[in-house]
């Protein structure tokens, strides 16, 4: 080869094991050609890497983790440098539950061997951030029916735990609780060590969440979401529980049947952005699904009706009683799945027809359509009304319906929503609930401010909202290096998402208060977690943006408000808007007229024992707001969703907009310590 070597990409994505003393004259008598000898990837990487030939390679095996760009090729070459190796694959995966790209290794081995040992053999040989965070043995390497390693299959394979922390077994029953607790919820398997940190594992605020009511259920210990930011290690957040009062939560009762029960003010709030127009599907929760597989029509309209009768929220309605709103459930309601067949031109008809308002006295307020597309292709089409189920819900759902399709038993249910409601109003009168009341009275003490965004229309009196879409994919080498500015702050992607928003915000008004709302999960209480209602509660967060902070001085600051008002999260919006006093005015959410929404579970594709079902997108009014962001993960990137008033904005007004939360994002990257006004946006509005 005359001055160049080009490697296939089989030899690339995979090493050679016979291991040659290289020189010169091997390559020039082109062993690759001629058939004679074989050599490993990393080998010839050396022998370039001295000097000798330029070595051009496929640009798909350089990936960049944690800011570094590592060369697969150059990691595999390295750990097939141990004797117990036979072959090996790096690939960069996330696990089950984490976000976080990491490099992952599959081994084929002469002779067992832990991934301890890889570790430590590497940590002689290449830097830290080179080392795979996880290496999982193989009896053989997966290939497709081509011959080619089949990296699906292995982007899918159950890992086993194997961090870069040094394993420390736990000492007591708090460390080992902990433990156990934290391998349920990133669904890893393996040894989760005492020095483990909940952020090296891609923890996110949803599943702090999620462990701090699995750790005051198990060890009846309330931590404070702010304390264990604080505390992500298990041996620190132990230490913590161990000094800490025991606490148990009143428990949720079962209430005694009636013929109605109180709305929550969740139902409330839904009920009450319903009248403003009632011939909309602004409340509407759509999912359809594409259905690929031997369709059992009988069965699915069968699981449906199980889980009718399992959650009483699907056999609620709703009416006023006085001049209260009260929701009546029923024992029995008659529900039956739709079922038609059409040509596949029809598609978007249908669906546009299917979405359409619900009747909220009548029960129950849940639709589901099958549609037959051809033999094998079909839509499951499902949509549920707000005020009985929030996106949680949703996700409940259809994990339930998964299950259940599998031949799976679910879990008796301890509460239903009903009960919820009036555990929730006792709670009200509690002191934990005054202070959390006066949290936020403080917060707004000074007034609430208004944005004042650049419209390109004035805002009209008895304005009709008129919903319109915008979009804007952020790639997954995108957010993988947002995660990494986030992870190494000790903060979540939602965190670094909603700070860039106040930051364009501020762009655009100047303003040094700006409010936007974020809904939160609202399941206060452990036994609430597989429960299908109407929970989500919205919180007025107010940012203080200003010209000399820099980016990362802002995310920490929103950081701590944002565990702040987890802590104080019990306060309804509405109730807020009372103790305040706000008269409406010209923004129909009174605290906030923009909404920044994000989505870390991806209901995209589930497989079930023979079909396949995957998402379609539906542009849909989710809130009554001049901007409403929705952020929705998925495994490959983020789709930010932008809802706007097109009575206020122009098409290409949005257009910028959604460029510039980008341009804002790069910025950060670039040099997350940049200032505010450091950072340019395109303004022509």
């Amino acid at each position: 080869l005359p001055g160049e070597l080009y490697l296939s990409g089989d030899c690339l994505a995979r090493g050679y094991f016979h291991k040659p003393e290289l020189t010169k004259e091997n390559f020039v008598s082109n062993p690759f050609a001629s058939g004679q000898r074989m050599y490993r990837t990393g080998d010839i990487a050396q022998w370039l890497s001295d000097g000798n030939i330029e070595f051009l390679g496929r640009r798909d095996h350089q990936v960049k983790i944690r800011g570094f760009r590592i060369e697969l090729g150059e990691v595999q070459y390295h750990i097939l440098e141990h004797s117990k190796i036979k072959e090996v694959v790096v690939i960069v995966r996330r696990g089950t539950a984490k976000q976080d790209p990491d490099l992952c290794a599959f081994l084929v081995s002469h002779k067992p061997v832990t991934g301890d040992q890889i570790r430590k053999h590497l940590l002689k040989r290449v830097p830290d951030y080179m080392i795979p965070s996880h290496f999982i043995n193989l009896e053989e390497v997966p290939l497709t029916p081509n011959g080619k390693i089949d990296i699906n299959a292995l982007e899918e394979w159950p890992i086993e735990i194997n961090l870069t922390k040094e394993y420390e077994a736990p000492g007591n029953h708090i460390e080992r609780t902990i433990i156990k607790i934290w391998s349920e919820v990133f669904a890893l398997n393996g040894s989760i060590g005492i020095n483990h940190n909940f952020f090296d594992l891609g923890g996110h605020s949803l599943l702090a969440i999620n462990i701090i009511h699995k750790i005051h259920k198990e060890l009846e210990v309330e931590v404070p979401i702010l304390v264990f930011f604080q505390k992500p290690v298990v041996k620190q957040l132990a230490k913590y529980v161990k000094g800490s009062e025991t606490r148990t939560k009143p428990s949720i009762k079962r209430v005694e049947i009636r013929d109605h029960y109180p709305a929550s003010p969740a139902q409330t709030r839904a009920f009450i952005i319903e009248q403003y127009d009632d011939q909309t599907a602004v409340n509407n929760q759509p999912l359809i699904l594409r259905v690929e597989g031997n369709v059992n029509r009988k069965k699915i309209d069968g699981l449906f009706i199980q889980l009718v009768n399992r959650h009483e929220s699907l056999r609620t309605a709703f009416e006023i009683d006085g001049l209260e709103l009260v929701q009546k459930v029923y024992e029995k309601v008659e529900f039956k799945m739709d079922y038609i067949a059409v040509p596949k031109d029809e598609i978007s008809v249908l669906i546009n027809d299917f979405i359409r308002p619900f009747s909220l006295e009548t029960a129950p307020l849940l639709r589901v359509r099958l549609v037959k597309l051809s033999k094998h292709d079909h839509l499951l089409m499902i949509d549920l009304h707000h005020i009985i189920a929030d996106g949680k819900s949703i996700e409940i759902l259809m994990k339930e319906f998964s299950s259940l399709y599998n031949g799976e038993t679910l879990p008796e249910l301890n509460v239903q929503y009903k009960d919820y409601v009036m555990w929730h109003a006792d709670l009200m009168n509690s002191e934990t609930v005054k202070k959390q009341k006066q949290y936020w009275l403080n917060e707004f003490k000074g007034g609430v401010p208004k944005l004042n965004l650049p419209f390109n229309s004035a805002r009209a009196d008895n304005e009709v909202y008129d919903a319109k879409c915008t979009y804007i994919r952020l790639d997954k080498d995108f957010v993988h290096q947002l995660e990494e500015v986030a992870r190494e702050r000790q903060a979540t992607l939602f965190m670094i998402l909603l700070t860039a928003y106040y930051t364009l915000l501020y762009k655009y008004t100047g303003q040094h208060e700006i409010t936007v709302g974020y809904p939160i999960e609202g399941r206060p209480h452990a036994d609430l977690q597989n429960v299908i209602g109407m929970f989500i509660n919205v919180i007025a967060l107010k940012g203080n943006p200003t010209d000399n902070k820099t980016f990362e001085e802002f995310l920490s600051e929103i950081k701590g408000k944002t565990l702040k008002a987890h802590e104080n999260q019990l306060i309804q919006f509405d109730d807020l808007v009372k103790e305040l006093k706000i008269k409406r005015g010209d923004s129909m959410n009174l605290l906030y007229n923009t909404i920044f929404m994000f989505f870390n579970v991806d209901i995209g594709n589930i497989q079930l024992q023979d079909l396949k079902l995957t998402r379609l997108e539906v542009d849909k009014n989710i809130e009554i707001n001049d901007i409403l962001i929705e952020a929705v993960w998925t495994k490959s990137g983020i789709k930010l969703n932008i809802e706007y008033n097109a009575n206020l904005f122009k098409q290409e007004t949005m257009h910028e907009f959604k460029q510039n939360f980008v341009r804002v994002l790069e910025a950060v990257l670039k040099n997350p310590e940049v200032r505010l006004k450091e950072i340019e946006i395109m303004k022509n509005m």
